[in-house]
This record gives structure tokens, C-alpha cells and sequence, in this order.
């Protein structure tokens, strides 16, 4: 190896003497030029891409998707107040990520199909690819699950709204009925309840009761 390189380099020595040394010039300027060629080069644009636009896109599509599942589940009341407003912009910004990494992976994935159709085909490519694809399949498992989870939340935002009204109801209807404390909360014990329901129930027996007339004995 060693005598094959001594070759190698007495060969080029006797070459650039017998040029007059513009042999490594002419080297020179060789692979200078090859540098600017290669700098001088563009790469050529596989997709276009607005950062701006497609996190706008987005966005709204988030926003709409959690505004549809909550209209489908809460009654409209319930969507016109200040929490639940907050509450369904919250939740829209928490699926933005998700979708962002998705829409992202897409267009990685849809890049590097297109380059492979062009010729541009290697071992390497097709391991990214499917790399990419698995990342694809697990985004979208994890966007529904979120989804899923979501229309519980809402299931059980209503739930707790409606047992609250029901709560309301009843203290509003002991304030009437004169059974609360100054401070808002009932003073009747758990006796003085179930008197008052037994009361309840035997003066509805009495009015749906049919009236008999006696004849007062003289």
C-alpha cells in the first residue's frame, strides 16, 4: 500500500515538472469552480408551506369541532354563559397541538412520496417513511381519543349544571315557604322534612278526595 501511494505521488511529480507545476493549478481552479457551481445550486421546493396560514386553519378548525360537540350535548342556555364560553376556547387551544404535529407529519410524509416518485429513492427514505407513518397513525389515535374524552367532560358538565339548578330550586322554594336562616341555608331538620312531606301528601289524598255531604242530625 505504502509503495503504491510512493508510485502514485512520483507520478504526479513528474506530471507537474513536465507541465511546468499548472497541472495543480489547473487542479485548483478545477475544484474551485466545482465549489461555486454547487453553491450557485437551488434546491428545488417540494411543497409550499405558510406557517401562519395553516396554524390559522387550524385553529378554526379546532374551534368549530369543540363548538359542535358541545352544542350537540349542552342546551343553549348553558353554551351563552361566561364559563362554558371560556371553557369551549380552552379546550379548542389544548387540539391545536395535536393537530399542528399531525398536519406537519403530513406534509413530511407527502414530501418524501413525492421525492420518491421523482427517482430519489433510498433505504434510508423508505425507513422515514414508514417512521412517518406510524407517528401519523398514532397522532390520529391520540386526536380521538381526546375527542372521546371531551364529549365526557361535556356529558358530565351537564350533568353536575342540572343536579345545581335542581339544588337552587329547592332552597329557592324553602325561602319561600319561609324555611331558611339569614344566611341562606335551610334551618329544617331531617324530622321536620319528612313531617312536612307526610303533611304534603296527606293534604293532596284530601284534595283529590270526593266530597261526601252529611245531613246534620236534628
Amino acid at each position: 500500500m505504502a509503495k503504491l501511494k510512493q508510485e502514485r505521488n512520483d507520478l504526479t511529480a513528474l506530471l507537474s515538472a513536465a507541465t511546468g507545476g499548472q497541472l495543480n493549478q489547473a487542479n485548483n481552479d478545477n475544484i474551485n469552480n466545482s465549489k461555486d457551481i454547487i453553491e450557485n445550486i437551488e434546491a428545488e421546493p417540494l411543497f409550499t408551506f405558510n406557517k401562519e396560514e395553516e396554524m390559522k386553519k387550524i385553529r378554526k378548525k379546532c374551534r368549530n369541532m369543540v363548538k359542535e360537540i358541545a352544542r350537540a350535548i349542552l342546551p343553549a342556555d348553558i353554551l351563552k354563559t361566561t364559563a362554558m364560553v371560556d371553557k369551549i376556547e380552552t379546550d379548542a387551544m389544548s387540539m391545536v397541538g395535536l393537530f399542528w404535529q399531525l398536519r406537519l407529519t403530513e406534509i413530511m410524509q407527502d414530501a418524501i412520496t413525492d421525492s420518491i416518485a421523482k427517482g430519489n429513492m433510498s433505504p434510508r427514505m423508505i425507513e422515514v417513511f414508514t417512521q412517518l407513518t406510524d407517528k401519523i397513525s398514532q397522532l390520529t389515535k391520540q386526536t380521538l381519543s381526546t375527542e372521546v374524552q371531551m364529549r365526557k367532560n361535556y356529558l358530565d358538565f351537564k350533568t353536575d349544571m342540572i343536579e345545581k339548578r335542581q339544588e337552587d330550586n329547592v332552597k329557592q322554594k324553602a325561602l319561600e315557604q319561609g324555611g331558611a336562616t339569614t344566611t341562606g341555608f335551610l334551618s329544617k331538620g331531617t324530622k321536620s322534612m319528612i313531617s312536612e312531606c307526610k303533611k304534603n301528601v296527606i293534604k293532596q289524598k284530601i284534595d283529590n278526595a270526593k266530597c261526601v255531604e252529611f245531613e246534620e242530625k236534628k
